[in-house]
């Protein structure tokens, strides 16, 4: 076993640090992958193989090199917490878990978006559409669900705090969407946030209590994928109030069946859970 690394910021810190640390650890892995990984290969690239700026293939580029990033800072962050952190997954009930979501796509995205469009063709989308949406999915379950809930997992033991881990992580996810309201309506952006939320809720259950990444991680991409599926032959200009109360429906349904996930029954699991995936060293005591 590889001799562990002394972290100060990863050891018994106060309630408040453990808060900060977590967002700070969150934004800075998300940045890492769509802004430091996406942007800055992207845009040398386009600059040396196009000699000009052209936005269109910096942004289409960025997302793809996003999707790589995304992959990057997650192998970077069992790297740099081994061999404390194991990689222990529950592939079954992982699997089973993420089962909900199909009654959302096939009432939302099956039956809302072909009324709403007035017909029920999905088309294929443009790989400029379908690409920041695979790069969003990705990034986002290893800065939130990877990263933030096995940081609080780590600093915040105690089966007490499972809940707190889980609402704190879903919410700031939900909260991230706000900064949409500088492309467009605030009430639909608020409207959003609320949504991811939910949905941060339902992915970030079914990480506590199976440790496994992985589907949430190709759930949530296809999830964003079937938006831009959606929305190829999708000619509404201003969306019906009734799309949003299925949506509101369908994702407080899906985080309900995650906070049932996470149950108080099920603590003693989830903490054994995490107990092994976290095996840290104890400190040595000032004698010696």
């Amino acid at each position: 076993m590889s001799k562990a690394r002394k972290r100060r910021l990863s050891t018994n810190k106060p309630f408040i640090f453990v808060i900060i640390i977590t967002l700070i650890m969150m934004f800075a892995y998300f940045l890492s992958a769509q802004a430091f990984i996406g942007m800055g290969i992207a845009i040398p690239v386009v600059m040396i193989t196009e000699g000009s700026f052209d936005q269109q293939k910096i942004l289409d580029l960025s997302s793809l090199f996003s999707i790589f990033g995304g992959f990057i800072v997650l192998i970077f962050y069992y790297f740099w917490y081994r061999p404390e952190y194991k990689w222990k997954r529950n592939k079954n009930e992982a699997w089973k878990f993420t089962v909900p979501i199909l009654i959302y796509w096939v009432l939302f995205f099956g039956v809302s978006y072909a009324i709403a469009a007035g017909h029920c063709t999905l088309g294929v989308p443009t790989l400029s559409a379908a690409l920041p949406m695979i790069a969003a999915g990705i990034c986002e379950e290893v800065a939130f669900r990877e990263v933030g809930i096995s940081y609080m997992r780590r600093q915040l033991k105690g089966e007490n705090k499972i809940l707190l881990t889980l609402i704190f992580t879903g919410v700031t996810f939900g909260f991230t969407h706000l900064s949409n309201a500088f492309k467009g309506d605030f009430l639909e952006s608020l409207i959003q946030s609320a949504l991811a939320s939910m949905l941060g809720i339902f992915f970030g259950a079914i990480f506590i209590r199976t440790g496994n990444i992985w589907p949430c991680i190709l759930t949530h991409g296809l999830h964003d994928l079937l938006f831009a599926i959606a929305s190829v032959h999708y000619d509404v200009e201003e969306e019906p109030l009734f799309l949003f109360v299925v949506a509101m429906i369908c994702e407080s349904l899906l985080m309900v069946w995650g906070l049932y996930l996470v149950r108080k029954e099920k603590h003693p699991e989830i903490e054994a859970l995490w107990s092994e995936k976290w095996q840290i060293p104890a400190e040595p005591s000032a004698a010696e």
